[in-house]
């Protein structure tokens, strides 16, 4: 059952992801419910690469 679970789980993560031509699926493979705790680097690299798109993105459009 639970294999079963992580099947259905992944295929609805991958059809969120789908939803948009700028997302990424991202994994917290370490972390349980509260990631910010269990993974913290995994937060801080993901928002920071998240910034660095949103700046280079907003740069373009004012040259």
């Amino acid at each position: 059952m639970q294999e079963r679970y992580a099947r259905v789980w992944g295929r609805v993560q991958a059809d969120l992801v789908s939803l948009s031509d700028n997302s990424t699926l991202i994994v917290a493979e370490r972390a349980a419910h509260n990631i910010q705790v269990d993974e913290p680097e995994l937060i801080a690299k993901t928002v920071t690469e998240m910034c660095a798109k949103v700046w280079a993105a907003d740069r373009g459009r004012r040259s």
